[in-house]
């Protein structure tokens, strides 16, 4: 190997002033050897942060593989909500036909009903097939039945006015429908006034609200006094799930007003109010009576009976001297409140004796009196209401001509509305000096009045009336009559 000074001699020379050719070689090998340096520090911070993606891509992974998890726990979540709302959907799916009865006065067939527990089965079965047949889009819903009745008034009227099988039966029959399906109830509510209606509103009210109700099929087309409740779902947008069940062939002036949809099931119901079976004269024998003085028995005839709701036509049939009788009035019923009589004699009258068979509601029949003490003064149709401080809220008492009866010996005078065609005492009170008419606000046709004692229930009863005529002219001539009665009273 050459020398450096060999090296240095074989180069060519260098020029003056310009470093020498060993000075650019080393110059040269210093300059690869940094690059090299360099380069190997590149690689080891390349393995450095290779080293650092390998464990965030292995971290990655992990997290990967956990989320995964997740992902599948979450879908098999999804999926058991999307079954929760499906039932969901289908529990508040429209899904129960219900039916409410006013067995008072939608009263089952009677040769049903003296069949005891078969003619039960019958008409429910009866009863299942005819909702089916008019309301077939409803197939497969529950099929739900609420019968509210006063067994004992329907009893006394089997008894009474006829002489069918049917008057033993009774209890049969309600076994026999409700052993006939588990939603199939038939209650006795016992002989309270308006028991049925009470329970039958309570029930609807809950029904109708209730989204999984589809149609309440409602069987008390006989009874005005519905009417409230119906339009009142009407107007908060339920009329689509109301379907009327008729009963009699004569539907109440006012339901038939609210053209809902009405069907009819043949053979289920009896289709005209029952008529008595005997002479009103009869049927007077099985009514008791309180005694009475010889001077007050003396200044009334003879009581006769007369069958709640049922229309005095009905009667004339069987006794021409009972329709003569049918617009008569009912006397102070209670004989702890007699009306005075000049010289401070009382005339000890008879009570307004409420047995509880209604013809069609099984309610009550009331012993009326004839109407030859007493002389009308003034008469005319009008519609009664009564507060319900429970409610509280008005409620229709009944609509009919009410009249203002003047006694031909005491001079004093009462007022008295019957319900139209069924005769049904809605009022009956003296008219006192301390009561006062009041304007019902945002009407002039129609009076407010208190009263302290009322005698169209007995006992009597506290209430608030409120009377509506059909325009201010015909409330007006009654101010004047009622004013002209306190005066007369006083």
């Amino acid at each position: 190997m050459a020398s450096g000074s060999q090296l240095d001699a074989t180069l060519p020379e260098t020029p003056p002033g310009q470093p020498s050719n060993t000075a650019r070689l080393v110059d040269l090998h210093n300059r690869m050897k940094d690059e090299i340096s360099e380069i190997l520090g590149n690689e080891a911070r390349t393995q450095e942060t290779l080293k650092e993606l390998r464990n965030d891509l292995s971290v990655s992974k992990r997290a990967y593989s956990s989320l995964d998890g997740e992902l599948l726990a979450l879908r098999e979540r999804s999926k058991a909500l999307e079954k929760e709302r499906d039932d969901l959907l289908n529990k508040l799916k429209a899904n129960r036909l219900v039916v409410l009865i006013d067995g008072d006065g939608a009263i089952f067939d009677l040769d049903l009903i003296a069949q005891g527990q078969e003619g039960g089965h019958k008409a429910a079965s009866i009863l299942s097939e005819g909702i089916t047949k008019h309301l077939p889009n409803q197939n497969g819903h529950q099929l739900w039945v609420y019968v509210f009745l006063n067994k004992r008034g329907l009893s006394d009227t089997f008894h009474r006015l006829s002489e069918h099988p049917a008057k033993s039966k009774l209890d049969d029959f309600m076994i026999g429908f409700n052993q006939s399906t588990e939603r199939f109830i038939m209650v006795d509510v016992g002989g309270a006034k308006e028991a049925a209606d009470a329970k039958i509103k309570a029930l609807f009210e809950a029904e109708v609200r209730l989204p999984q109700t589809d149609s309440i099929i409602f069987a008390g087309c006989h009874d005005n006094g519905y009417v409230t409740t119906l339009r009142s779902h009407i107007t908060s947008g339920s009329r689509d799930k109301l379907v009327l069940l008729q009963s009699y062939d004569e539907v109440a002036s006012g339901i038939g007003a609210l053209n809902l949809p009405m069907i009819s099931i043949p053979n289920l119901f009896i289709s005209q109010k029952l008529a008595p079976g005997a002479t009103p004269q009869a049927m007077q024998r099985d009514i008791p009576t309180l005694p009475m003085s010889p001077k007050a028995s003396s200044g009334f005839a003879s009581l006769e009976t007369k069958v709640g709701r049922s229309r005095a036509s009905s009667f004339a049939d069987s006794d021409p001297s009972v329709a003569e009788s049918a617009s008569g009035s009912l006397v102070s019923p209670n004989p702890s409140h007699p009306l005075p009589l000049p010289g401070n004699q009382q005339l000890n009258r008879s009570v307004n004796q409420e047995v509880e068979v209604h013809a069609d509601t099984a309610r009550s029949v009331d012993a009326e009196s004839h109407q030859e003490d007493e002389y009308v003064i003034f008469n005319m149709r009008a519609t009664l209401f009564r507060f319900d401080s429970v409610s509280p809220e008005w409620k229709e008492r009944g609509v009919g001509e009410v009249c203002l009866l003047k006694h031909k010996d005491s001079g004093k005078i009462r007022l008295v509305l019957r319900q139209n065609k069924t005769l049904k005492i809605c009022a009956n009170h003296i008219i006192t000096s301390d009561m006062s008419l009041l304007p019902n606000v945002g009407s002039d046709c129609s009076w407010v009045w208190r009263v302290p004692a009322d005698y169209a229930e007995n006992p009597p009863t506290t209430e608030r009336f409120a009377i509506r005529f059909a325009n201010s002219d015909n409330a007006g001539q009654f101010k004047t009559a009622f004013e002209d009665a306190k005066k007369n009273n006083a």
